[in-house]
């Protein structure tokens, strides 16, 4: 049943050093459900009690949050292989932090948690290592939180710029790499208008710092970057 997803699951973290025809066998006890959903869709809410893993099998979505007065922030975009509601679905409350977007047509598998941390049926030998991976990925969540709230506490819009595309060129290791967010969704990372954002990144070009294209992002003086960095 779940064969043809098995090269896309395969790439997803929940699943690595498990071969790709233990990964059916582990879904075959599992039961995970696949649900599909349209574009602007929302998949869960904030607030929700999640208790399943949800992996993005096809299209993308978006992770956002939603002060009082109505302004979006976007948490993070994710792409195939993708997974989202690992913090929420072993807290003691269980309710998701976040709300979860369809960004265009896509589909999600749901793995329910308890499968997860619990023996299968089959004592698959594999389910150790399914769960040293999931501690893996909320340590890796946690860490990028820590992150993303680095950002928001950086005053200017140009240091933010400056210290996310410093910490991109550290993780490409190379000076031209492609963004996965979009201007409007870095914008709302940022927390900040995509008017403002964009003008001060034209700045940054025109004083020969960066150049781009679309998502595609070229630094050119790394150096200054770094040290309008914080």
């Amino acid at each position: 049943m779940f064969e043809q997803y098995t090269d896309i699951l395969s790439k997803c973290a929940i699943f690595n050093n498990i071969a790709k025809p233990n990964i059916n066998i582990m879904l075959d006890c599992i039961k995970p459900k696949i649900s599909n959903f349209k574009k602007n869709e929302f998949i869960a809410m904030k607030g929700d009690n999640f208790k399943s893993i949800g992996i993005v099998i096809y299209g993308n979505v978006s992770i956002v949050k939603e002060n009082l007065s109505g302004d979006r922030m976007l948490m993070t975009a994710l792409s195939p292989g993708g997974i989202f509601g690992e913090m929420a679905v072993f807290s003691k409350k269980a309710l998701l932090p976040a709300t979860v977007e369809a960004h265009d047509n896509c589909s999600i598998l749901f793995l329910p948690g308890d499968k997860i941390i619990s023996p299968c049926s089959k004592t698959c030998q594999w389910h150790s290592q399914l769960i040293s991976n999931m501690l893996m990925i909320i340590s890796d969540k946690a860490l990028k939180l820590n992150k993303h709230i680095e950002y928001l506490n950086i005053k200017s819009i140009r240091s933010k710029i400056s210290t996310f595309l410093t910490d991109e060129y550290k993780i490409h290791k190379k000076d031209t790499f492609k963004l996965s967010l979009n201007r409007n969704e870095l914008a709302n990372f940022f927390n900040v208008s995509r008017p403002s954002l964009s003008r001060e990144m034209c700045s940054m070009r025109d004083e020969g710092l960066i150049d781009f294209h679309k998502s595609s992002i070229h630094i050119i003086d790394i150096e200054t970057l770094k040290d309008m960095s914080e």
